[in-house]
């Protein structure tokens, strides 16, 4: 443009020039048009120039806009459709002397990124620096526009927020995040992954403050870096989470023999025993926990990083559970098979609530006999899953509906069988109720309502509660159910937790008696002994006792000798979805 510009000038002046020649002397048009040529061209404006919106203003914008690729302090190269270079600017022969041709950047054909017009992002290494270079194929099909920009900076935060991602803050050493990546890199070799918890670490947290218990978790992570110095194959430790640590050992194109796991666990504790650390002069005990799997125990290598840490940690909770300072994950592997079989009868509650299952829960009921009226009066309402043919017990299913807080749903579907079973019937019924509805806000009133839609009386239903340590922080909720007309029960009654005093101001009806103590009655005179015991006490506060696990004659009249008003179990009758109301005790 800028070269437009000033031939435009020279032919205006010398155009001028001819005319003045053709006008001689004389003013006429010649001399006027020549004269107006020559100031244009002095001055560089032109009203020509004005009508189309160019004047010198624009053309020095122009001018400055044709320069900028060479001016510009980042890398611009344009390449013809042979990948040779046509054009590149100052910048980029110092920034990156390298590129010679398109091939320097990229093994993708020149002619690809101009017919197909690419727009492909390319990272160029340069010395200590790092460029992004972008690249176009042009429109006319002639060439590649390349411009680059200095990522150096970018590139390198990047790799501090990597490395600050899987390293923990407070002892530098790897986190879990860094453990797992380890463990996959280590996929075609024998690894062995040790956990080691600090078993009182909260009460040095608690006695000390923070500051100081970081201070303990750092010389701790120090102590472990010296055990790995000293080991003979490729050892890395780790903090996984408070006071938890890992150390990983990989042991090259070999499988781990089961004396070498051996040396190392005695290796490790042996250096865990000297349990002194000291803060500010103050010698501390610790104890630690320690468990330990192996890639073998690993179903696949596919996921063996997500695997192998979550063996060593189900052996730590284990550990954790039974008290143990250690424990090796291959001795309770048995374990897996618990969790499969959870998730699969969580799966199907699941999906028996949602409609999504052919099997459905039931209530099967089993009769309480009167020992003094020798009559049934009062059933028991029982889970049981019906699947095809099958009926299945809820200790299969139970355990799992706690878990994931499905007992409230359990209990609805129980009461509503339940009152569709007994309506316009004599018969009492129990249902269980567990801390899980004891906790429903609204649980007193959904019973109200489903008993006034069935007509039912709430005296003719007695509220089941297991008695445990945690039943009297439900006081309010039981009164409720009192107030209202339901009768109360305390289950499992016997059995460790039980509390005269506090079990007064339940003001229950019933104490079931646990079948642990009746079922062996026959055998043992101390379970006798404390089954007449809680008879006479029952008595003196106005309750009567139910004995549950009533299985044979010789159980049924120790306990109708005993006192107890009222007998449940096979001998009486087994659960069933229809009522059995005859029981003869011959």
């Amino acid at each position: 443009m800028k070269n437009l510009f000033q031939w435009d000038r020279h032919i205006r002046v010398a155009i001028s020039i001819f005319l003045f020649y053709l006008s001689g002397t004389n003013l006429n048009l010649y001399s006027i048009v020549a004269t107006i040529l020559l100031f244009t061209a002095i001055s560089g404006f032109c009203p020509l120039y004005l009508a189309f919106g160019i004047n010198k203003k624009h053309a020095k914008k122009l001018d400055f806009l044709s320069q900028l690729p060479n001016n510009n302090p980042e890398p611009v190269f344009i390449f013809d459709s042979n990948g040779k270079i046509i054009y590149q600017n100052e910048s980029s022969k110092i920034i990156l002397p390298s590129i010679k041709e398109f091939s320097s950047l990229t093994l993708k054909s020149p002619k690809i990124v101009i017919d197909e017009e690419l727009n492909d992002s390319i990272k160029f290494k340069e010395g200590k620096y790092i460029y992004m270079l972008k690249s176009k194929g042009s429109k006319d099909k002639n060439g590649i526009f390349t411009y680059g920009f200095n990522i150096t900076e970018l590139e390198n935060h990047a790799k501090e927020l990597e490395l600050l991602s899987i390293t923990d803050h407070l002892t530098s050493l790897g986190n879990r995040k860094k453990l797992l990546e380890n463990i996959s890199k280590n996929v075609k070799n024998d690894v062995a992954l040790f956990i080691l918890d600090i078993k009182n670490f909260k009460q040095i947290n608690n006695f000390f403050g923070h500051i100081k218990a970081d201070n303990f978790l750092i010389q701790f992570s120090k102590r472990l870096e010296i055990f790995r110095e000293q080991q003979k194959c490729k050892t890395q430790t780790y903090r996984l989470q408070a006071n938890s640590f890992a150390i990983l050992f990989s042991f090259k194109n070999k499988k781990i023999r089961d004396e070498e796991i051996k040396d190392i666990r005695d290796n490790l504790l042996n250096f865990l025993k000297d349990s002194e650390i000291s803060i500010e002069n103050i010698d501390v005990d610790f104890d630690m926990r320690v468990s330990m799997a192996t890639k073998c125990d690993c179903g696949s290598e596919k996921n063996i990083s997500a695997e192998l840490l979550n063996n060593a940690e189900i052996a730590l909770l284990m550990a954790k559970e039974q008290n143990l300072n250690y424990i090796d994950f291959s001795k309770i592997s048995y374990i897996l098979d618990e969790y499969k079989e959870n998730f699969k009868w969580a799966k199907k509650l699941k999906d028996i609530f949602t409609n999504k299952s052919d099997a459905k829960i039931v209530s099967y009921f089993q009769p309480i006999y009167n020992l003094h009226t020798k009559k049934i009066e009062k059933f028991e309402s029982l889970v049981r899953i019906e699947e095809k043919e099958a009926v299945i017990s809820p200790f299969k299913f139970l355990d799992t509906a706690k878990s994931i807080n499905l007992l409230p749903n359990i209990t609805e579907e129980m009461l509503v069988q339940s009152l569709r079973r007994f309506q316009k019937s004599n018969f009492e019924f129990s249902i269980n109720i567990s801390h899980q509805d004891l906790r429903e806000k609204n649980l007193v009133d959904y019973f109200l309502k489903s008993l006034k839609k069935y007509d039912f009386p709430t005296n003719q239903v007695v509220i089941e509660i297991l008695e445990d340590e945690n039943m009297y922080e439900f006081t309010d909720v039981i009164t409720r159910f009192k107030k209202e007309g339901f009768k109360i029960a305390i289950d499992d009654f016997g059995t460790g937790y039980s509390n005269f005093q506090k079990l007064q101001k339940l003001n229950a009806d019933f104490l079931k008696i646990d079948g642990s103590l009746v079922k062996n009655i026959a055998n043992n005179p101390k379970d006798l002994s404390i089954v007449t015991t809680i008879c006479a006490y029952a008595k003196t506060i106005g309750v009567k006792t139910i004995a549950e696990f009533v299985a044979d004659k010789d159980i049924f009249s120790l306990v109708t000798q005993s006192g107890v008003d009222y007998a449940q179990g096979y001998f009486i009758g087994t659960p069933n979805p229809d009522i059995k109301v005859k029981f003869d005790d011959n």
